[in-house]
């Protein structure tokens, strides 16, 4: 079920990649994991057992993950899976599933198997509720919201919304769900607690993405050409912000220590990722970003934001939203993201692979450590070719040039080595012993 990426490369790679993993951190592909399909669109981290499960929709696969090992443990079948949702007080994972008349599928959480089917006519999202220990399920095409007792797995109610409800965000401080309409572009508003609609908020365009950002008590929707910020007491709108180009914004994420949401936008000519500050709702910064950013994960950890686009790579944005720090290159397509805080890892699925590919979650940069240590000084700065002289080592070894995700960009010889063909930024060389030089390549 597993092909890792390690074995691709040749043995003094292999032995280079051994001696560099105590010696880089940051972010870099660590692993890749066959899950026997593609379309991993969805997917769900288990704090029980330190579990991803995801879904290939063009297998019909459900898998689970062990993150301490990356290996899949379990594999079942099932038809057209949609997105999915973890409650993790009574350890159970929610999945819509089905092409025509949809179902709810119900998967132990210590198992992994199947427990049980809820009919559930035309499901497509869903989103647990831990203060209440409810699921709620967006049905787009009957125009409700389905909502489901836990403890019993019982259906309570259907909420009638507007046109086309996905996707949904929580408000736990005034007990609120907010539903997307995506066709109609407006926002329901549910009082969870007697599961009424509050009000309906026009958008101007489709609702495409949300964040409730709890520090600010404001909810962020990502609309055609703008994000509108509502009011998280009040429900009525108090800003709206004109996206770049006035693209779609396809994701939003916050740093809560900073009062920073980080947004995702497509635009006509480019994409961008750019900050919001939540205290007066303006834009910080706008980074061009690689191609159609679709999915935005907040680490802890790191602190850093990670971005899946299309292009494809990873993009990992710093806490601030200032800097796009790093690219990291993936499968085909990445579209979800799912965090192991236990093992700091980071599991992206890709549309286009059946690989998973697995991302360190460290603090950026490269730190010393084992025996190994880093050369002090400047780095060395190149344009058309770096000299590979004694400056760097011993020139009887083995030498290889790294990007900053610690992967293999060319084979170094000493004497002249064209480098005109790499794009500008920061490279290491390095041997089987470890980083011995850093460069700087500049246009």
């Amino acid at each position: 079920m597993k092909s890792r990426l390690l074995p691709r490369l040749s043995a003094p790679a292999i032995l280079l990649a051994l001696a560099l993993a105590s010696t880089v951190r940051g972010q870099y592909v660590e692993d890749s994991v066959n899950v026997g399909g593609a379309w991993v669109g969805s997917m769900a981290y288990n704090p029980l057992m330190d579990v991803v499960y995801g879904r290939c929709y063009s297998a019909n696969r459900f898998f689970a993950i062990d993150c301490a090992t990356n290996q899949v443990v379990s594999t079942s079948t099932i038809d057209a899976p949609m997105y999915m949702n973890y409650d993790s007080i009574d350890h159970k994972l929610y999945l819509p599933f089905g092409s025509d008349e949809e179902s709810l599928a119900v998967f132990d959480g210590r198992t992994h198997q199947r427990i049980k089917t809820i009919p559930l006519a035309r499901a497509n999202q869903c989103v647990w509720d831990g203060m209440r220990d409810r699921l709620y399920v967006s049905c787009p095409e009957r125009n409700v919201v389905a909502v489901f007792d836990c403890t019993q797995d019982s259906l309570i109610c259907e909420i009638p919304v507007g046109n086309y409800p996905l996707k949904m965000y929580l408000n736990g401080r005034h007990r609120k769900l907010y539903v997307l309409n995506y066709d109609e572009g407006s926002v329901s508003v549910i009082n969870t607690v007697n599961n009424q609609t509050i009000t309906v908020i026009p958008t101007g365009g489709y609702a495409i993405s949300g964040h409730y950002s709890t520090t600010a008590d404001k909810f962020y929707c990502g609309a055609a050409q703008k994000v509108v910020v509502i009011d998280g007491a009040l429900d009525c709108v108090v800003a709206e912000i004109p996206a770049p180009e006035r693209g779609a914004t396809h994701a939003l994420m916050e740093n809560p220590d900073a009062g920073i949401v980080l947004a995702a936008t497509v635009g006509d000519t480019c994409s961008h990722i750019w900050s919001i500050a939540t205290g007066p709702d303006t834009i910080l910064n706008d980074l061009w970003s690689p191609s159609n950013p679709e999915c935005i994960l907040w680490s802890p950890h790191s602190r850093q934001f990670y971005v899946a686009c299309y292009r494809p790579v990873v993009a990992v944005v710093n806490s601030d939203g200032s800097e796009l720090t790093v690219e990291v290159p993936v499968q085909s397509s990445p579209f979800s993201l799912a965090l192991s805080p236990q093992q700091h890892r980071l599991f992206v699925g890709h549309l286009n692979s059946p690989f998973v590919y697995v991302i360190r979650d460290e603090v950026g940069g490269i730190a010393e450590g084992g025996g190994t240590r880093l050369p002090r000084g400047a780095a060395t700065v190149v344009r058309g070719s770096l000299v590979l002289t004694s400056a760097f080592c011993n020139l009887t070894s083995d030498f290889v040039l790294l990007d900053v995700s610690g992967r293999r960009v060319l084979d170094l010889s000493p004497g002249p080595n064209y480098v005109s063909h790499l794009s500008p930024g920061v490279y290491f060389v390095a041997t089987t012993e470890g980083v011995t030089g850093r460069v700087v390549k500049v246009r």
